[in-house]
């Protein structure tokens, strides 16, 4: 038997679903590699405000 098109419909967006979740988790671990990156820096700078 061959799949119907509600099938392929919800195959499909689970598929994008995926992807998403994907580039989603992506982005998170560049933004927190970051903020680390500044965090560091701060650190060995140190505050020279008033």
């Amino acid at each position: 038997e061959a799949p119907t098109f509600a099938q392929y419909v919800g195959g499909s967006a689970i598929l994008v679903g995926i992807v998403l979740t994907g580039m989603g988790n992506m982005r998170s671990r560049v933004q927190e590699s970051a903020v680390s990156q500044v965090k560091d820096m701060e650190g060995e700078v140190g505050f020279k405000g008033v």
